[in-house]
């Protein structure tokens, strides 16, 4: 193992204020020699005797003292962890200009750069020296509809009903028959990640098989014990070829949508029915779902999962990422090995693309690393399921929507700041230190006012779309949805015969109308054209102009309407080459004169 060299440690500063306490009272008060107390309390002798001067007897950092003061630094790292229990940690851009702010509120000049109002990277660096308990790291972004959904009330609610499911149906202590289910996608593509490459290098170039990959739905399904059901999986497309499920793990089902590869209700039932209940033990089981709509809107298959033993158990809305196991513990283990065979057949095949003959071998190899017995035991125990245990969700998963559990009462730092924030005023005026009303400033109260920590309150009123944990196998439940169906259907058939209705009186009578004059005629009544056959006079609409088929009611022409003196029909003014008469009965008149 090679030998890794490391700084050369200074034996500066290695002495405690305990130390340097006891050295003072040996020379005061025990007439020793400064150079004797300094040697037998291991104290630089330089150091007592500057100590002994200036009466100092606090233990500082080495170097020199912070620009923003001692006491104003541990403020101000309080309230960066205040903004990150919030969700808005600073980035090192804000964080240097909020200190710039403070500074200048403070009446601190000369040390930050005014022109661009911003700290030095310089004081960021010691700054962060100054105080190990803050770190850079990578956030994860949270939507605010997460941020909002994940609160205590929801959580516990959710928690009640699993209980009571459980214990209703004697489930508790049977692993094998509490199961989840959800829904995840894989892209047919390689994506690059980190690379080994020169030093230097300003662009590292690595080769996809593709733009954009195709999406393909993976539904996976698993129980607490750890058994995962093979993958159902949906391609978009409408014929299926055999050598597609050549290679895919045993048992696994291929199903096609001609729209999109996304799940809809009849695939869930075909899931739900084909896949799912001829897998499962005998007797009760729950199988806990999201709120998708696939999932939970179909009367036929509400009433499937009852007649046989299933019971379907709904998440709260935006809380998965802490509720379903497989979010917890598999998709993302899933992923990571996916991405992995991708790249491994690129570098293989450079000259192949991914093609879907090729997702079986590859979900093959990352299914059999993925869905292991602990991934999915760790599921259900992280998600406090199996073994049931509320109390495992984290409490910082509800700080961002509760912002009463941001201040926990051990840290009376934060307590202090909250408290100082809610109760004392805010003056838009700062005061500078020095005037006669600077007293009145804290730099709680200036952090307060030039940073104020951001609250996400729970809506009191629920969201329309916002669905709360739902047994859907519930009696009540289900006769909801069976009532929202026929009037969907009801609403489906009044709307279509509207239309039909709206359609046939709106319709025009398009019509080609042939006007010649006949040629050999043996009668005066003849007709000299021919009226199309789909079309009888007495179809024909008073309120239409009979030449233009212009509805009286609707028609943009400013021309007047006239009505035939033959056959009574109303016809615009200017449709006719007849003194009110219409082209047909003008040119009827005109042959029997001839």
């Amino acid at each position: 193992m090679p030998t890794m060299y490391g700084p050369r440690k200074s034996s500066r500063g290695q002495w405690s204020e305990e130390q340097l306490k006891a050295a003072v009272e040996a020379v005061r008060n025990q007439n020793w020699s400064i150079r004797q107390a300094a040697k037998d309390h291991n104290i630089p002798e330089k150091t007592l005797r500057t100590r002994l001067k200036t009466g100092n007897l606090k233990k500082g950092s080495l170097g020199g003292a912070s620009f923003l003061g001692e006491e104003a630094e541990k403020k101000l790292v309080a309230h960066i962890r205040n903004l990150q229990s919030a969700g808005f940690a600073p980035s090192r851009k804000t964080l240097r200009q909020l200190a710039y702010n403070l500074a200048k509120s403070m009446g601190l000049q000369g040390r930050f750069n005014n022109t661009k109002k911003i700290a030095g990277n310089d004081w960021l660096k010691l700054f962060m020296r100054r105080n190990p308990t803050l770190s850079i790291r990578q956030s994860e972004g949270v939507s605010l509809a997460r941020a909002e959904g994940m609160n205590k009330e929801e959580v516990q609610q959710y928690f009640q009903l699993l209980t009571k499911t459980l214990t209703d149906h004697d489930l508790l202590n049977k692993p094998l028959s509490i199961f989840n289910m959800d829904e995840t996608g894989l892209q047919l593509n390689n994506e690059p990640g980190k690379v080994v490459a020169i030093k230097g290098s300003k662009v590292v170039q690595s080769i996809k098989s593709t733009e954009r990959g195709e999406t393909i739905t993976l539904v996976a399904c698993c129980n607490a014990e750890g058994n995962f059901l093979p993958p159902y999986c949906i391609f978009k497309g409408v014929n299926k070829q055999l050598a597609w499920e050549e290679a895919m793990p045993p048992g696994s089902v291929i199903k096609m949508r001609r729209e999109s590869a996304y799940i809809n209700e009849e695939l869930f039932m075909d899931c739900l029915t084909n896949h799912f209940i001829p897998r499962k033990p005998p007797g009760k089981c729950i199988l806990i779902l999201d709120g998708h709509g696939s999932h939970m809107n179909s009367y036929e298959m509400l009433e499937t999962a009852v007649e046989n033993d299933v019971i379907l158990l709904c998440l709260p809305s935006h809380t998965t990422h802490y509720l379903q196991p497989l979010d917890r513990s598999f998709f993302k283990s899933l992923k990571a090995f996916f991405k992995n065979q991708c790249d491994e057949f690129v570098r293989a095949n450079p000259q192949t693309k991914i093609h879907r003959r090729h997702f079986g071998m590859l979900l093959s190899s990352a299914w059999a690393n993925a869905a292991t017995s602990k991934n999915g035991t760790s599921g259900f125990a992280a998600t406090g399921i199996f073994p049931l245990k509320p109390s495992v969700i984290p409490e910082y998963a509800f700080l961002v929507a509760d912002p009463t559990h941001r201040v926990p009462s051990e840290d009376n730092e934060r307590l202090n700041e909250a408290q100082v924030c809610a109760e004392e005023p805010i003056v838009t005026n700062l005061a500078v230190p020095g005037t006669s009303s600077s007293s009145d400033w804290t730099p709680t109260k200036i952090l307060c006012e030039i940073s104020p920590v951001p609250t996400i309150s729970v809506p009191t009123k629920r969201p329309r779309r916002k669905q709360s944990a739902q047994n859907l196998t519930e009696l009540s439940y289900m006769e909801e949805r069976k009532e929202k169906r026929l009037k969907k259907e009801e609403s489906g058939k009044k709307k279509k015969e509207k239309q039909q209705k709206m359609s046939q009186s709106s319709k025009t009578v398009k019509t080609v109308k042939k006007r010649i004059f006949c040629q050999e005629s043996s009668s005066d009544e003849a007709d000299d054209f021919i009226v199309n056959d789909t079309t009888d006079d007495e179809d024909l609409d008073e309120n239409e102009c009979v030449e233009c088929l212009d509805r009286y009611e609707t028609t943009s022409s400013n021309s007047d309407w006239i009505r035939c003196n033959r056959c009574m029909r109303w016809l615009h003014e200017t449709c006719s080459n007849y003194d009110n008469t219409c082209m047909r009965c003008g040119r009827m008149q005109q042959k029997k004169q001839k």
